[in-house]
């Protein structure tokens, strides 16, 4: 890298010095430099010269890039300069393409005017192949080769890619119509998101090998700690909440809320407006107040809607009179006798199983520890005669 300092004639200097009094070791460059573009780029092989504009109010210098020219490569006030390059090749043949920065400076690192400088070759030349598992651990900008990745999941943005250990999973930022379960090969760069997970970008050729289907892991319920969760990687998760047209409610008390990015019109969200739904995909992030989910699956669990439901169970009467079931609810008496559902049968029925027959499902299996005891308890009024209820309690 070449630096060069304009200087003022030893003489000049003294002669100013001794008009004006000035300091000996004052350098006379630029408060402020500018250049008129930001970025320059240039074709790999015989490439135009290009002119830009700097624009100071006193000396500037130049740090240029060895491959770089730029005549004058130092100066005063406003002036044109030409910008040139060198052929980026090697051994006869385009070489990988190449930036740097070239630097037009004043006295402060304030007073920098920079200018990225790139040129064009040959992107894949010595790239290395690599597995979608060995992705998310490459620096960002790393060119790529992957020969073979499982599509996993589609988005209306581009698809998520595994290999077939589900060792990591990227996302892939690209147009090219895919189907989950697809075997594919690309060329890319590595890059990451503004969540910092692993991406690939400017893919320049998806290559459809195979179809398939996807082995997919068990998912990580991550309902219950919503407000907590985070990762680094695109992890396979399960979330349910309600649907309100954009995002998922987990809890009335939760902080953040889950979106389903980007999701494609096949997923039927559109539809679910106030259902509770289950969504399963790939973790793409925490956008507050939004944790994010690239969806692969999403559940209908139906309206979340509030059903009033009374029942006296005095059909159960029978049961309770068969088993001698007392009014321990009714009395408070704890010695009133108590039979369990599964210990009374009227006509070859037990009690448990008229009750699962009407549609009741209970949330313990029939031969576990726990019961419930059947109890009965007496009501009236002087409008009508006195009928008896069933009562349950658990024990």
């Amino acid at each position: 890298m070449r630096f060069v300092k304009y200087m003022t004639a030893p003489i000049l200097m003294a002669a100013l010095c001794s008009f004006w009094g000035c300091d000996k070791d004052e350098d006379h460059l630029s408060e402020a430099v500018l250049a008129s573009a930001n970025t320059l780029n240039f074709e790999a092989e015989r490439a135009a010269e290009k002119i830009i504009t700097i624009y100071a109010d006193a000396d500037w210098v130049t740090e240029v890039p060895d491959w770089v020219t730029v005549t004058p490569d130092s100066g005063t006030g406003v002036m044109d300069v030409t910008v040139s390059v060198t052929d980026n090749m090697r051994d006869g043949a385009e070489d990988n393409p190449r930036k740097a920065t070239l630097v037009f400076k004043g006295r402060t690192l304030a007073s920098r005017a920079q200018v990225l400088i790139t040129q064009n070759g040959d992107k894949y030349r010595d790239v290395k192949e690599y597995t979608a598992g060995e992705l998310a651990a490459l620096a960002d900008e790393t060119v790529i080769s992957v020969p073979s990745a499982i599509v996993v999941a589609v988005t209306t943005k581009g698809f998520v890619i595994s290999d077939d250990k589900n060792t990591d999973n990227i996302f892939v930022s690209d147009a090219t119509t895919v189907a989950v379960g697809d075997k594919i090969s690309l060329l890319g760069t590595k890059s990451s998101d503004s969540q910092k997970l692993a991406t690939v970008i400017d893919c320049d050729e998806v290559t459809v090998l195979s179809g398939g289907a996807v082995n997919y892991p068990e998912p990580e319920d991550i309902s219950a700690k919503i407000d907590d969760y985070t990762s680094s990687k695109r992890g396979y998760v399960t979330v349910k909440g309600v649907f309100n047209g954009s995002t998922l409610t987990v809890s009335e008390n939760a902080k953040y809320s889950v979106s389903v990015v980007d999701a494609p019109a096949s997923l039927g969200l559109s539809a679910l407006t106030g259902h509770i739904v289950t969504v399963t995909g790939y973790y793409a992030g925490l956008a507050e107040p939004v944790q994010r989910i690239m969806a692969t699956d999403v559940e209908d669990n139906g309206l979340n809607e509030i059903v009033y439901f009374m029942e006296n169970f005095e059909w159960l009467e029978p049961y309770s009179a068969a088993g001698s079931a007392g009014r321990s609810v009714e009395t408070d008496d704890l010695s009133a006798n108590a039979p369990a559902l599964t210990s009374v049968t009227v006509d070859g029925v037990t009690a448990f199983d008229a009750v699962e027959k009407l549609g009741y499902k209970f949330i313990y299996d029939k031969n576990d520890n726990k019961r419930i005891y059947l109890q009965q308890r007496t009501t009236s009024n002087s409008a009508r005669p006195a009928i008896t209820q069933v009562s349950f309690f658990l024990r």
